[in-house]
């Protein structure tokens, strides 16, 4: 469902550089957008031992204290 929003809402992310993901599908934001940079922000123990590639990174933390900074977030 996620994807074919993306598809339909591609003007959302095309003057974008970068958006937070907070616990979820920034795969899929990266696969449309892979000039955008993305970071999936989530617990620790679900983003602790993942690596990045580029513009894909993954930081863990705790939403409640604070979010990484960028153009958008979204949070599910």
């Amino acid at each position: 469902m996620f994807k074919i929003a993306l598809k339909e809402c591609r003007h959302v992310f095309e003057n974008l550089g970068s958006v937070v993901d907070v616990g979820g599908v920034s795969k899929l934001i990266h696969q449309e957008f892979p000039q955008l940079k993305c970071t999936v922000f989530d617990q620790p123990e679900i983003v602790g031992n993942l690596k990045g590639d580029g513009n894909l990174n993954f930081v863990a933390g705790d939403m409640f204290k604070s979010i990484p900074s960028a153009d958008a977030r979204k949070m599910n």
